[in-house]
């Protein structure tokens, strides 16, 4: 069973390790990227990177991959017959792969809406501690740049929904194996049409290695002065802080075994996300009575403040 290459990305970083610093890739963390890395043939990019975490004391990078439409490694993420270089059979077995596969095997083909209207595609990998035993990614793919094409004009709406669409019922469909439902396909729309004028969507991507189902819309080429504008106007709900949560540590930090407590911006999940999707705290007792008091006083002293 072909499970890595020996001509594969792990030897181009083997040339890149020296000229990394410590302080930003660990020797562990590069040692998990590696692992990763030794999956895919050296064929499957000219362009990859590392991503460094943000609000983290550790050395710790993501590893991506760029698989160009202009290169082999579209072919070699579709699987195509007529290329001799293939990915590992082992990433067969998993329907994450078998998404990609399927994104990739439609934006392969000449005659898809896919092939002339999507320029890449980037694998992000989620570099942990422990490894799963198939590296799993979430994927971007970058259209070409998508502009706001809002008109009132029915020609205009027309030639909108048909390049929108392409995105929605096409590209993210296959990657999520599902219809995106309305309400999201809305709200992608949305974002798109409510752009600034010189701004434009130039990754989408879709967090499949985090079992998530939110879908991310990259843009470039809005100025500072424009973001909070542009959030308010496509109704974008954030996190903006908290309060009671210095009283209720105070009073009963002891009880407190585990929280959840997303940063401020962190987006608002819906309420069929279920119960655990926003701020959270899990507290024990071993009085039932005095528990059920403790927690109706976090319920009503804390509170999650969004806009």
């Amino acid at each position: 069973m072909n499970t890595t290459f020996n001509n594969s990305l792990a030897d181009y970083l083997k040339i890149l390790r020296p000229d990394i610093s410590y302080d930003l890739i660990s020797e562990e963390n590069w040692s998990n990227i590696n692992t990763v890395a030794q999956f895919f043939p050296s064929a499957i990019t000219s362009f990859f990177g590392f991503e460094c975490r943000l609000g983290i004391k550790e050395p710790r990078a993501d590893f991506l991959i760029c698989a160009d439409a202009t290169e082999a490694g579209r072919q070699i993420l579709a699987r195509d017959d007529k290329y001799s270089i293939t990915l590992p059979d082992l990433l067969n077995s998993n329907p994450i792969w078998n998404s990609i596969h399927n994104f990739s095997t439609v934006w392969n083909t000449e005659t898809s809406p896919l092939y002339h209207r999507i320029n890449n595609v980037w694998l992000e990998f989620d570099i942990d501690d422990s490894l799963s035993t198939i590296p799993l990614p979430s994927c971007f793919f970058g259209p070409q740049p998508i502009y706001s094409t809002f008109s009132s004009s029915e020609s205009a709406t027309k030639d909108r929904e048909t390049s929108h669409q392409s995105i929605t019922k096409n590209a993210l469909k296959l990657l999520l194996d599902r219809d995106i439902s309305p309400k999201v396909e809305r709200q992608i729309f949305k974002c798109i049409d409510l752009l600034p004028s010189d701004a434009y969507v130039f990754q989408i991507g879709v967090m499949l290695s985090r079992k998530s189902d939110l879908i991310r819309v990259c843009i470039r080429n809005i100025s500072p002065e424009e973001i909070l504008e542009y959030l308010t106007k496509i109704q974008w709900s954030h996190i903006t802080g908290y309060s009671g949560l210095d009283e209720i540590g105070r009073r009963y930090d002891d009880c407190i075994v585990a929280a959840h407590l997303p940063d401020p911006g962190t987006p608002t999940q819906p309420v069929e996300a279920g119960y655990m999707a926003n701020a959270w705290m899990r507290v024990r007792h071993p009085d039932y009575d005095e528990l059920r008091r403790i927690m109706n006083e976090i319920g009503q002293t804390v509170q999650v403040h969004a806009a």
